[in-house]
């Protein structure tokens, strides 16, 4: 929650997106969204992703296909997108 509460002040601080973190990795399992990193000393962890929702509808969610890679969730794909 620290680190997406510190992405958040930098890419949005007027407080205008809310951004939700999923500390217990209760809903990217329900997703299907875990990742096990072991290689790189992680271990269980969240793949990383952005979803954008609107009044409870999904309307973008881009997954990254590797946790070394950053290719669809950077700062300006989610603007763009926004």
């Amino acid at each position: 929650p620290w680190a997406l509460d510190a992405w958040a002040k930098s890419i949005d601080p007027e407080r205008s997106i809310r951004f939700l973190s999923d500390g217990n990795l209760e809903l990217v399992r329900a997703m299907g969204l875990i990742a096990r990193e072991s290689e790189h000393f992680m271990g269980e962890r969240s793949r990383r992703f952005v979803m954008i929702v609107q009044d409870a509808v999904v309307e973008k969610l881009a997954v990254e296909t590797n946790i070394l890679d950053v290719t669809c969730t950077r700062e300006s794909d989610i603007l763009v997108a926004a």
